[in-house]
């Protein structure tokens, strides 16, 4: 039993770590989206005729951020895709 128990824990924790590990590179790459998107002075670097692709951008990290938690392999694999690129 006490066997039983450790293997147990051992796989939860395993899990834990993948899924904490798959997180972490998203919200680095998402933090990286955000320092180039949002800066001091964007507005003027950019100016106003984008600020509406910005908005969307923004949009865009939100939903990937609700999906995340659901499926975080999936966004690691469009990650490396992406990074082909």
């Amino acid at each position: 039993m006490n066997r039983t128990f450790i293997a147990c824990t051992e796989g939860r924790l395993a899990c834990f770590i993948k899924i904490s590990l798959d997180i972490a590179f998203a919200m680095s790459d998402i933090q990286t989206q955000l320092e180039h998107l949002v800066y001091k002075g964007f507005v003027e670097a950019c100016g106003w005729q984008r600020l509406a692709d910005i908005s969307r951008y923004l949009k865009g990290i939100i939903t990937r951020l609700d999906k995340l938690p659901v499926d975080p392999t999936r966004d690691r694999l469009h990650m490396t895709s992406i990074a082909k690129v």
